[in-house]
């Protein structure tokens, strides 16, 4: 066998497992369907309730690739604007 066809191979297989694991359906268990009408809205002005467990990332923001259901992501655009909220 070749290095370069077990190379492909591997990695391959890894992409199958990868796909495997990958969440079905994105879940709401967050609630975030009930504010994507803040999409749009100044982040600085969003009423969120202290009982969520929120997560406000800013461009350029580093932040971990755990998936935590219950947790909303609130995306923010460089004009401070909200682009995106799901769980996460």
């Amino acid at each position: 066998m070749q290095p370069k066809t077990a190379i492909f191979g591997g990695l391959a297989a890894l992409a199958l497992v990868a796909c495997d694991l990958a969440p079905t359906a994105p879940s709401d268990e967050c609630f975030a369907s009930r504010y994507q009408a803040l999409v749009g809205q100044p982040v600085a002005g969003a009423n969120l309730p202290d009982s969520l467990s929120v997560r406000v990332i800013e461009p350029d923001t580093l932040v971990t690739l755990d998936f935590v259901p219950t947790r909303m992501n609130v995306r923010v655009g460089a004009d401070g604007l909200i682009t995106r909220i799901g769980c996460g």
